[in-house]
């Protein structure tokens, strides 16, 4: 039922979703929509969202330390990009901080990335802003 209200909405519908009360879990259903979720990596946890080209982490903007580690571990198991998508709670300001230092962490590493900046009514990644962190020469 979930999947198909999102579909509906990602159609153009003129029905808006009330995120209020969402969980990790609910951001995650919506916005890795039509990637593989839940992915298990072993010993080394279970990657939120993978796409062809990345392994993904999503997190509260407020535990981009977390989030910036977990998606570096996925990346590596996976061979794939590390990506980040930060859910605000927060003041807008405070969240531009937290992405900011997730993404001079990605940087420091050397490693191309990905960090999507999402707020709490983000139901897709084409409403989210998105990062790219170029790879180091």
């Amino acid at each position: 039922m979930f999947a198909a209200l999102l579909a509906t909405l990602s159609a153009g519908s003129a029905f808006a979703i009330d995120t209020a009360g969402w969980r990790e879990s609910d951001y995650r259903d919506a916005l890795c929509a039509g990637m593989q979720m839940e992915v298990s990596l072993g010993a080394y946890g279970r990657a939120d969202c993978v796409s062809e080209t990345h392994a993904i982490e999503i997190d509260w903007a407020d535990k981009f330390k977390q989030g910036v580690g977990q998606a570096l571990t996925y990346s590596q198991r996976t061979d794939l990009i590390p990506g980040l998508i930060l859910i605000c709670r927060r003041s807008e300001a405070l969240c531009l901080d937290h992405s900011l230092a997730a993404q001079e962490t990605l940087s420091a590493y050397g490693a191309e990335a990905t960090v999507w900046e999402c707020g709490l009514d983000s139901v897709s990644l084409d409403d989210c802003v998105e990062r790219h962190i170029a790879a180091a020469p």
